[in-house]
């Protein structure tokens, strides 16, 4: 099969749904032809190169719009290709690329598959970017998006409820780089990992971190950066690490215990999979379809700071939930969210 992929940024350029892309289409190339069309963020990347068997074309970027969506021009160079392979797969309707691919649709009869990453619903934040997309975005462009798709992927079983033509393929972990490590703390260590700005919900952890060492000696560790790192920095007792890169990231979780997720916003987040796999618990904030993943079997959703705080504290008095909990998320990533189980369900 020839498949044609569309993605807003691609390898070595990481975010959540170019990492999926990637992932996918190294994957799928070992039994199908595979090019991808992607944006030349950052300028000094190729405009051709070929990657483990993938094809990639990049298009000149402009720069960056709401520090999201690369300003690319990609008409021309998909309106030539599409006829070449069997479908389309569109990652995201979020980007600018994503809207030309679904207005050449209305021109050209071709196989379009849109693929959701999550961000269909989102919290009452303040400021104009998501009152934007509540409010006219979504309304216009997200209902245009979706009538122009021939079928709807989605990572998420949440965001397709009552969809037609739609299907669950959801984010993966390669579980052999996540090993699984099973949890017999002495000391418990609390990981955060993450961009360190307001809608993944960062503000929470000075509150939570300074309620639990009031009770109980836990060590914290903070991976990642952001515009908040200096506030963080003075206003929290943890550990930082800064940007790391993935091939770290195992790493880090042989060191934690637990991972937080205080997320505002979130689709099907990927560390929650790599923590699973790696047997860390999560307990994680319940908004967008985060409880998809998380349950009392591994883990804890909580609605506020000081229900994170009662977690924490309740875990550090029976450990041996955390090794119990670890293993219940290892055999949940094992059963349906391993990258093989991921590509046979693409296929």
């Amino acid at each position: 099969m020839k498949i044609l992929e569309v993605s807003n940024f691609f390898y070595p350029k990481i975010s959540g749904s170019s990492r999926y892309c990637y992932e996918l289409s190294r994957r799928l190339a070992k039994k199908h032809e595979v090019k991808v069309i992607t944006t030349r963020y950052p300028k000094n990347l190729e405009k051709f190169e070929t990657i483990e068997n993938i094809d990639v074309v990049r298009v000149k970027s402009f720069g960056l719009g709401w520090n999201i969506s690369s300003l690319s021009w990609i008409l021309p160079e998909l309106s030539k290709e599409v006829k070449n392979y069997d479908f389309v797969h569109l990652h995201s309707y979020l980007f600018l690329i994503s809207n030309q691919t679904g207005l050449l649709r209305v021109f050209k009869k071709f196989p379009l598959y849109l693929h959701l990453h999550g961000g269909m619903d989102i919290p009452n934040l303040k400021g104009f970017k998501p009152i934007f997309k509540r409010y006219l975005y979504d309304p216009i462009v997200k209902s245009f998006m979706l009538r122009m798709s021939d079928k709807i992927l989605s990572i998420s079983k949440k965001d397709i409820v009552g969809m037609k033509n739609a299907f669950w393929v959801p984010n993966g972990v390669e579980i052999k780089d996540f090993p699984f490590i099973e949890k017999k703390p002495e000391k418990i260590n609390i990981g955060y990992i993450g961009r360190l700005e307001e809608w993944k919900g960062v503000k929470s952890l000075p509150y939570i971190i300074k309620k639990v060492k009031k009770i109980e000696d836990i060590n914290f560790h903070i991976i990642g950066d952001g515009p908040l790192r200096s506030y963080l920095e003075k206003n929290c007792d943890a550990k930082f690490y800064g940007n790391v890169s993935f091939s770290e990231i195992p790493k880090i979780f042989e060191k934690i215990d637990i991972l937080i997720l205080p997320s505002l916003i979130e689709g099907i987040p990927t560390v929650i999979l790599e923590a699973f796999s790696s047997g860390c618990p999560v307990i994680a904030r319940n908004v967008g379809s985060v409880s998809e993943l998380v349950s009392s079997k591994n883990g804890f959703l909580v609605k506020n700071d000081d229900d994170f705080v009662e977690k924490i504290l309740y875990l550090s008095e029976n450990k041996e939930l955390i090794s119990k909990m670890g293993k219940n998320g290892r055999k949940l990533v094992e059963k349906y969210y391993s990258w093989e189980k991921v590509v046979e369900m693409f296929e």
